[in-house]
């Protein structure tokens, strides 16, 4: 009798097996279920889809805040939707309220949520600066589902200085406090 294809034989069904037991441990120690079962990542524990209304303001600055609401949608953990601010460019005596449109967006871990806001080029075209943007990022490490605020830090780009902002300042820190009803 020739053993030795019986002896090769073996020796690949063991390989084998034992691949199929690695990639088996592998799949499952991947998923964290020690049962073979596949779980689904979790959801954020925040649901901030909705009507947002409050305001944002220089921090430790005696300006008066710029009223603000925000309409967002929430897909998993990403946040995002059209915000608008209306902003005083006169003085209290001569208002000149204008409203200023762009995006706020967010990724929400947990009670923490880190924010973009973009107001493009074209947004403050009716104040005579076609040409100005203005982006923000900043976090929140204690949102609620009806509570955002975040510390914001706000650059203008070079076509907003002196129009949008004083001269020479191209960035400043701001405050933005949200509130859903």
């Amino acid at each position: 009798m020739n053993v030795r294809p019986f002896r090769y034989a073996c020796v690949h069904v063991l390989a084998a097996a034992s691949l199929a037991l690695t990639t088996l441990a592998c799949s499952n120690s991947s998923s964290g279920s020690s049962t073979g079962v596949v779980t689904a990542p979790s959801s954020p524990s925040l649901n901030l889809a909705g009507s947002w209304s409050g305001t944002m303001g220089k921090q430790g600055g005696d300006n008066k805040p710029m009223k603000v609401s925000w309409a967002a949608t929430q897909n998993g953990a990403n946040v995002s939707g059209p915000i608008q601010l209306e902003i005083n460019f006169g003085s209290d005596s001569q208002p000149n309220n204008q409203t200023i449109n762009g995006t706020l967006a967010g990724t929400i871990a947990g009670s923490q949520v880190s924010l973009t806001m973009t107001l493009p080029p074209g947004a403050f075209t009716q104040i005579g600066s076609a040409a100005c943007s203005v982006s923000g990022t900043g976090s929140s490490s204690t949102a609620t589902a009806n509570s955002v605020v975040a510390t914001m830090n706000v650059t203008f780009a070079a076509p907003c200085v002196g129009v949008v902002t004083d001269p020479g300042k191209n960035s400043e820190v701001d405050q933005l406090s949200l509130s859903k009803p």
